[in-house]
C-alpha cells in the first residue's frame, strides 16, 4: 500500500513456484495478484483508476479442487486454471456549483484464463476455459446538488460492448452490447424515510439470450435510515422482461459489530462481472488482506462456484456478511445464494441450463499474544446444475476447513503455518468431458511468509 500527492494504491503480489513429483506438466511459476489504485492526473478533475487480479480459479465448477491456493490439474483433468482480469478507467469529474456534479468515464477491461497444464493451450478443445474477452464501457452521470433539499435526482447513461475471441468449446466469437439511459428521482420525506424511483430504457444485444430483453424499465421503493449507522433499501420494478427486485441493508453496532446483506438481479457475462467486482475491492484493517467488502472474505476475481464460460446469464445473487469483534476474538460469518440462468426465460427445471450455488463460510481468529494469532475457517458449498429436468441435474458438494497460527515477526513480516482439508462429492451426469465425478479429498500442511511494504 502507498499514498502520495497524486497516487494512492493497494497491492498484494505473490510469486510462487509449484513442483510436482508425479505430475510434471503442472510445474511452473504462478503469479497471484490483487490490487487497485487511483492516479490524479489533473487536480480535482481528471483521474485514472487501475485494478488487477490474477489467481487460481476452477475451470469447471464440478472439477477437482485443492484445500489451499495451488496449481491443480488444468481443464483436461477438471481442475483449475490461472484467471486474469485487469481494468483501466480514466474519468472526468466536474462541479456545477450548488446545482450538482457530473462525471464522464471510460473503462477498458480484459479477462482471460490459462490452463495449468503446460502441454495445453487455449483452444476449442479446452472446454471450461474463459475465452480472451475485451470490454469497452462509456458511462456518465449528472446528479443534483445542495440546492435540491427534498427532491433529488440523478441521470445516467451507459454504453457497453464486450467481445470474446471464441466461445468456450467453439471457434466462434461472442458479443454482448448494452445501451442504457435512466433517470432516478428521490424524495426525502423526513430524516429516516426517502422514496426512490427509476425510469429508463435499455437496448441489449447478445447471442446468449433466448428472448428479447430491450425496452423500458422502471422500479419504485424506499430507503430507511433510522440512524447514521443503519440503512435499508428495497425496490421493485420491471426489467429484463419480468419482475425485478433489489434490496440492501447495512448496520454498525457497538463494539464494531457490522452486518450487511444485498440482493440484486442483473444480466451479465463473466467479463462484465469481473469488471464490476473491482468496485468492491478494499483493504481489511485487521488482517491486511485485500478483501471483497460484500463478504469480508479474500477478494476473488470471479465466482469460483460456476463454470468458466462466455455465456450471458441472468444473475440473482443474495450475499450476507456478519462481523463480530470481541476483545481478542473476531468472528466472521458469510453466506451466499446465487442463481444463474443462461436462457433468461425462467429459472425452472426444463427451461435450459440453470446453475444454483449456496455457500456458508465461518471463521474465528483469536489473539493468543500480541504477536501470535490462531485462525480457524470452515466453508460449505452446494452447487447444482440443471440442463433440462431432473434426469440432467448435476450436483457438487464441497467442505473445506483449515486451522493456522500467524506469527508477526516484525511490523512488516509475518509467518503462517497450518493444516487444510477439502472434500468434494460430485454426482449426476457430466455436462463437460473434463468434469470430475465421484469423491475427492485432500489434506495439506502449509507454511507461508508475508512481507508488506
Amino acid at each position: 500500500a502507498g499514498q502520495g500527492a497524486r497516487l494512492k494504491f493497494d497491492l498484494d503480489l505473490a510469486l510462487s513456484y509449484d513442483a510436482y513429483l508425479r505430475e510434471s506438466s503442472l510445474n511452473g511459476l504462478r503469479q497471484d495478484l490483487r490490487g487497485f489504485g487511483t492516479v490524479t492526473l489533473l487536480e480535482n478533475s481528471l483521474f485514472l483508476d487501475v485494478s488487477g487480479f490474477a489467481g487460481q480459479s476452477p475451470s469447471v465448477a464440478r472439477g477437482q479442487t485443492s484445500a489451499i491456493d495451488r496449481r491443480v490439474g488444468g481443464n483436461q483433468t477438471g481442475g483449475e486454471s490461472q484467471f486474469y482480469s485487469y481494468s483501466f478507467s480514466p474519468y472526468w469529474r466536474a462541479g456545477l456549483g450548488s446545482w450538482g456534479t457530473g462525471e464522464l468515464r471510460y473503462r477498458f477491461n480484459q479477462v482471460f484464463s490459462k490452463s495449468n497444464n503446460s502441454t495445453s493451450t487455449t483452444s476449442a478443445s479446452n472446454i471450461g476455459l474463459l475465452s480472451d474477452t475485451t470490454v469497452h464501457q462509456f458511462s456518465g452521470f449528472v446528479q443534483s446538488g445542495e440546492n435540491f433539499n427534498r427532491f433529488r435526482w440523478r441521470s445516467s447513461a451507459d454504453v457497453t460492448r464486450s467481445e470474446s475471441a471464441g466461445s468456450s468449446g467453439s471457434s466462434g466469437s461472442r458479443e454482448f452490447k448494452r445501451q442504457s439511459l435512466d433517470f432516478q428521482p428521490s424524495y426525502v420525506i423526513n430524516r429516516w424515510l426517502t422514496l426512490l424511483g427509476t425510469i429508463g430504457y435499455e437496448k441489449i444485444d447478445s447471442s446468449g439470450f433466448s428472448q428479447e430483453l430491450s425496452g423500458v424499465f422502471w422500479n419504485a421503493g424506499f430507503r430507511l435510515t433510522p440512524s447514521e449507522r443503519t440503512s435499508f433499501e428495497l425496490t421493485y420494478g420491471d426489467r429484463y422482461n419480468g419482475h425485478n427486485w433489489s434490496s440492501s441493508f447495512s448496520t454498525m453496532l457497538d463494539a464494531g459489530t457490522t452486518m450487511s446483506f444485498s440482493y440484486r438481479e442483473t444480466v451479465e457475462t463473466q467479463a462484465l462481472q469481473a469488471l464490476n467486482n473491482f468496485g468492491f475491492l478494499q483493504r481489511d484493517a485487521t488482517t491486511g488482506q485485500l478483501i471483497d467488502r460484500r463478504t469480508g472474505l479474500p477478494f476473488n476475481g470471479r465466482d469460483p462456484n460456476f463454470d468458466q464460460n462466455d455465456q450471458t446469464f441472468l444473475n440473482k445473487a443474495f450475499v450476507l456478511a456478519i462481523s463480530l469483534p470481541r476483545e481478542r476474538n473476531t468472528y466472521l460469518v458469510s453466506a451466499q445464494h446465487t442463481i444463474r440462468d443462461s436462457q433468461i426465460s425462467s429459472v425452472t427445471p426444463g427451461s435450459g441450463r440453470s446453475d444454483k450455488s449456496i455457500g456458508l463460510t465461518a471463521s474465528w481468529s483469536h489473539q493468543l499474544t500480541p504477536v501470535l494469532t490462531s485462525i480457524a475457517t470452515a466453508n460449505y458449498t452446494n452447487t447444482t446444475t440443471d440442463s433440462g429436468g431432473s434426469s440432467a441435474r448435476g450436483k457438487s458438494t464441497t467442505l473445506r476447513g483449515d486451522i493456522s497460527l500467524r506469527y508477526e515477526m516484525n511490523p512488516s513480516l509475518s509467518a503462517t503455518a497450518g493444516l487444510a482439508h477439502v472434500k468434494r462429492d460430485v454426482s449426476g451426469p457430466q455436462f463437460f468431458s473434463n468434469e470430475f465425478t465421484g469423491a475427492y479429498s485432500e489434506n495439506v500442511v502449509f507454511l507461508t511468509l508475508r512481507k508488506t511494504f
